[in-house]
């Protein structure tokens, strides 16, 4: 069964606990709309492949291209494998690509490297009492 989940990001927002958690609830690909400029758009780069290689998943991102206003989009939408393999990267222009998802790399990935399956939920409760205690 293919899970599928939606997550828009920003520079200001990191989304990595979300991503750890959409993963676990048993999702094989995550879709991330985003509006990333020309500058500053490091980020864009690192982030789609992060997230995948953190959670062995596919990763989709999807940016807006083109000008509007005066703003200027930097397009660039990339297909990333549970490795961090750039599978397909679209250009700066609007473009519709189609890649086949190999679901079999995901259990291999996982299988290969336990990055995923040796995560502690109990790390995170900890981590999250300790914050909480020092909120109160």
């Amino acid at each position: 069964m293919t899970r599928t989940a939606f997550i828009r990001w920003t520079p200001r927002k990191s989304v990595t606990n979300l991503t750890r958690i959409i993963a676990l609830n048993g999702t094989t690909v995550i879709f991330v709309p985003a509006s990333v400029r020309e500058e500053p758009n490091y980020f864009w780069n690192a982030r789609p492949k992060a997230r995948a290689i953190d959670n062995q998943l596919f990763v989709v991102g999807v940016n807006r291209c083109g000008e509007i206003g005066n703003e200027r989009y930097i397009g660039r939408s990339m297909v990333v494998s549970p490795r961090g393999d750039v599978l397909h990267e679209c250009g700066t222009e609007e473009e519709i690509a189609s890649v086949e998802l190999d679901f079999g790399e995901i259990a291999k990935e996982r299988g290969s490297e336990p990055t995923f399956s040796e995560f502690e939920i109990a790390v995170y409760d900890q981590f999250l009492e300790h914050f909480k205690e020092e909120r109160d």
